[in-house]
Parts: structure tokens; sequence; C-alpha cells
């Protein structure tokens, strides 16, 4: 129900709105004192469709709070096109989210951005074609936006609806990409494809009490249609190993097996890493 009020509320926030910027804060979500000032100031000294922000991600836990702070790969200094920006998108440079972006107004209207409503993921798509659609847009990096995670909250939630509505989002950009016949080089519409696969099977497999048949009923959903051959995926120069092996895995029959325990090993390995109670992100490779 959260999910599909948020989606009206935009959309009607967008009919009426007056400013000349527009921002989309989520109700258990904060911004930092000086986030509307520093925005504010890029975009109108260079005139910018939108401006992107870092974001951090708060994680409210038993034991202990820690925070992953996402920041842009990109330069502050320069004006990027749209174009640009849509493919660090598919690079996984930059996420699909509403909320870490501050937008034209005049801009958002024109282009008809509207979030449909009832979906878990209801940014990335129609994020993607504002982003695509504008002129110039420049990031801020520094981690502005504060991005409540909690066990309960629909991203964290993993069940049969969140991996539909995950699978429609990034099919509706690749459709609209191939649609449209973008100049995306195969290299990032690959590894595209690829890490949305790897999270899309995290989802499936996270939805699968009972572990038998998992793969049969996988590919009986079709599935299966998104699947990257192997020859490929070993051969891709920009996916990381950590992509490649659960994908590996998946195709072994053996990920329920082994990749329980390889996420412990990751987890403790990053909790040891940042014993001060913080993660830095890494890219989506």
């Amino acid at each position: 129900r959260r999910v599909l009020f948020r989606s009206v509320s935009r959309n009607n926030a967008i009919k009426y709105v007056k400013g000349e910027y527009t921002l989309f804060l989520d109700s258990d979500d904060y911004l930092e004192n000086n986030c509307l000032e520093e925005l504010y100031k890029k975009a109108k000294a260079n005139d910018a469709d939108i401006v992107i922000m870092g974001h951090r991600k708060l994680y409210f836990e038993i034991k202990h709070k820690r925070y992953e702070d996402i920041i842009p790969n990109a330069d502050e200094d320069i004006i990027y096109t749209g174009k640009d920006v849509a493919q660090m998108m598919l690079n996984w440079e930059v996420l699909g989210y509403s909320c870490d972006k501050f937008f034209k107004s005049d801009n958002i209207k024109n282009n008809k951005l509207y979030f449909e409503p009832n979906k878990n993921i209801e940014d990335l798509y129609p994020i993607f074609k504002q982003v695509y659609n504008s002129e110039k847009i420049m990031f801020v990096n520094s981690p502005l936006y504060n991005y409540r995670q909690r066990g309960e909250s629909i991203s964290n939630f993993r069940n049969q609806k969140l991996l539909h509505d995950y699978i429609e989002a990034n099919k509706c950009v690749l459709n609209y990409v191939e649609n449209n016949k973008f100049n995306f080089s195969k290299d990032i519409i690959f590894k595209f494809s690829t890490i949305f696969f790897n999270t899309m099977i995290t989802i499936y497999d996270g939805c699968r009490r009972n572990k038998s048949n998992m793969y049969s009923d996988f590919y009986k959903l079709e599935y299966g249609e998104h699947e990257p051959g192997f020859i490929e995926l070993m051969m891709a120069k920009n996916l990381k190993m950590s992509i490649k092996l659960p994908i590996t895995l998946w195709k072994l029959r053996i990920y329920h097996i082994l990749m329980p325990s390889l996420r412990k090993v990751k987890d403790y390995i990053k909790s040891y890493k940042n014993k001060g109670g913080y993660i830095i992100n890494e890219d989506g490779a």
C-alpha cells in the first residue's frame, strides 16, 4: 500500500508543483542541512536540468547502526549530456532512484514524468527516460540524502511481486534502448543485463523457502530468457568476479548450496574492514 501511495503522491505533486526545481523526499528519509542550498546553487549556476547527489543508506540493525555512502562516479565540474548519464546508469555508475536527483520542474512536466502505481520498482524506467531526455546534468559528490534501510522496508523484503516488478522495470529500460536504437556499446548493454540477472536470481532465491525444483521452476516461468551465455560472461572484462561467480554457481545448479556461505564470508570481511560502523560502497560490478 505504501508503494501505491508513493507513486500516486509523486504524480499528483508533479501536477501542482510551482517551484523552479523539484526533489522527491520519501517519508522516512531526510536531507542534510545544506542539501537544497548545494543543489540549487549548482543547478542555477549551470542552468542544469538535473543535479544528481550522493546518498547515504542508513542500516538499523539489532546490534549496531551502520551506513553506506553511494557516491556517483562523476566529475563535479563537468556538464554531462543526458546520453552520458544514461550510459552511466547502464554501467551501474548512477542508480535509477528519483530521490537522489534534483529536477528542473518544467522539464519533468514537459517530459511527462510518471511513476506507475503499485510497483515496488517504480523509479528506474521513468528516471532513465527523464535522464536521457535532459540536456545538462551535473553532480554533487556528497551524500546529501539519507535513505533509511529497515528490515521490514519494501526494498529489503523479497517476494514474488518484488521479483516481477524488478524484472519489468529492467526490461522496460532495455526495450526503450532497443526500440529507440540508442547507440550504446554492446559491452555496456551486456553489463547492465548481467547485473540485472544477478540481482534477479538473488531475489528469486530469497523467495524460495523450498529449494527443490527451484531451477526447473525458474525456467518454466521463462526467467531464463535474461540469462547471459557462459562464454560471454567469462570474457566480459567490465564485470567483476563478484558478479561472474554467483551466475556460474547458478549455471552449475549449486547456487542455493554455496551462496549462503559466500554471503556470510563477504559480510564478515566487510564488517572486519569497517569496524567503525560504516561501509563505503562498491559499484554493482
